[in-house]
Formats: structure tokens, sequence, C-alpha cells
């Protein structure tokens, strides 16, 4: 098992809570991994703040929220009002690229032989974290007597991170379908 040896916060990560392991699974779905620097960074609505307030507790770095402006709402679904966290760490920068998170992960994050790794219990708060991060939740009537169906997802564009996903449901015994891939037109 890959061991880090930093400290976030003035706190041994190598002491494998389940909380580092949420953290990793949000930074796998809806982080950002800076290429030329150290930094690390996840973006979402602030509607959502007191999760991030919660990882930089526990993690610490910074939190900035702001308003969009312009053009940049139309990238976010009119959703104007922003939160941020962010930390600057070069280990943990390297610990990420290690384990497979990595800058432009969008298509190629592949987390598989790290995550093989891992306890059930780890497992299990890795994907909570992938969940917060890119999860979705909607309801379906199925059929004429209306009955109501909660259909749950994950959302990723990098097939090997779905694939990991679904194998690891298998295991498990969850009933599940991955959908099909959906390949960009050139």
């Amino acid at each position: 098992m890959i061991t880090p040896d930093f400290l976030l916060n003035s706190k041994p990560v190598h002491t494998f809570n389940h909380n580092f392991y949420y953290l990793l699974g949000f930074l796998a779905t809806d982080g950002s991994i800076m290429k030329d620097c150290n930094n690390i960074r996840i973006e979402i609505s602030e509607q959502d703040k007191n999760l991030i307030y919660k990882i930089q507790k526990l993690f610490g770095g910074s939190v900035t929220e702001y308003t969009l402006k312009g053009e940049s709402i139309k990238k976010f679904k009119n959703v104007q009002n922003r939160i941020a966290w962010r930390i600057t760490h070069r280990e943990f920068h390297n610990y990420l690229t290690l384990i497979g998170i990595t800058p432009c992960k969008t298509y190629t994050l592949n987390v598989t032989n790290w995550f093989n790794t891992l306890t059930n219990d780890d497992k299990n708060a890795f994907i909570r974290g992938c969940w917060d991060g890119d999860g979705t939740i909607f309801y379906k009537i199925r059929n004429e007597k209306k009955d109501l169906q909660v259909i749950t997802g994950i959302c990723s564009a990098s097939l090997s991170f779905i694939n990991m996903l679904h194998s690891h449901f298998n295991n498990i015994g969850i009933i599940h379908e991955r959908l099909k891939e959906n390949t960009p037109k050139a």
C-alpha cells in the first residue's frame, strides 16, 4: 500500500482515516490538480459551502467565496455564487499524481491499482467523496401504476474510472447498469 509521508494542516495523513479517502474521492471527481504548480482545488456552488468549510477544517488550505460575472455564468449554468477550496502542497500533489489523480484527468482518471489496495471501508469512503463530487440522483415513474424508481449514478468521462466502479459494485453485489460509452464526434 502507498503511504504518504506528508502533513496537511499539521496532521499526519498516513493515519489513512475515512475523511482522507473521502477527500481523495472528491478530488478524483470534482477537483482540479494544477499541472505547473502544486495547487489542488475544489470549486462548487455556494449552496454546498458547508462541505468546503469542513474540508478546510480537516485539511487546511484556503477558502474563497465569490460571484461569477459575464460569460463565466453560462459555464456554470447560471449558478453565480461559487466557493473554492485550495491548498498548495508539493508532497500531496505528488501523491495524487502517483495514485492516478492527475492534471487534465477528465478522460484519463485511473486510480484502479491504488483503489484495489484499499479495504472495503476505505473504498466506501472514497466512493462517498466521488458521490459528492459527481454523483446524481433522480426519480422516474416506472410503469402505468406510477411506481416511483430512484436512480443514482456517478458521472465521469474516464472509461477506466467507470469500469473500476462497475467492477467494484459487481463485487459487492450492488445491482447496477453501466451506461454505454458516448464517444465524442470528431
